[in-house]
């Protein structure tokens, strides 16, 4: 049993050599033969168009992801984020989420005056958060290391970390 992907390249092929053997044949007979949409046989004829009739690697699907990476997020968008979940405007009185975050970032007038357009997707938010807390915790921990690798003692240095 064919799995889909090759199910699909078989199409394809078939669909190459349905063209190469009955050029007079018009899309909806293409599609009719190989209980395929109108769409889908207009769009592979037109790719199949482009490349010569040798290359098969034509018949692979094309990928769909993001040929770009994402723009970094402007330092100044992450220090509001920061600034809106250490101080919450409003009065708020617990500590905003990400949505919270986002919906107090489309007011924030430094952003506005900047002209900085920021995140709308509150898993964006918490991606940022999740790294800045992860790297500060990373440096505490190198901190921590680097004051026993010393010799001194962490209750002197830090009363809020004891050791376990």
């Amino acid at each position: 049993m064919l799995d889909c992907e090759e199910k699909r390249q078989a199409d394809r092929a078939n669909l190459r050599l349905l063209k190469f053997g009955h050029p007079d044949w018009t899309n909806s007979q293409f599609a009719a033969a190989l209980s395929r949409s109108l769409s889908w046989v207009k769009k592979w004829l037109a790719r199949l168009k482009q490349a010569p009739s040798s290359d098969s690697s034509i018949l692979f699907s094309q990928k769909r992801g993001r040929k770009t990476p994402f723009p970094p997020t402007n330092p100044l968008v992450v220090d509001r984020i920061l600034a809106i979940r250490d101080q919450p405007p409003d009065n708020l009185k617990c500590t905003p989420g990400p949505k919270a975050i986002a919906y107090y970032l489309a007011k924030d007038k430094v952003l506005v005056e900047q002209g900085l357009k920021p995140p709308t997707s509150a898993s964006t938010i918490w991606r940022i958060l999740t790294k800045l807390v992860m790297s500060n915790k990373r440096n505490v921990k190198c901190i921590i290391h680097q004051v026993q690798h010393l010799g001194c003692s962490l209750n002197f240095l830090i009363p809020s970390l004891k050791k376990s």
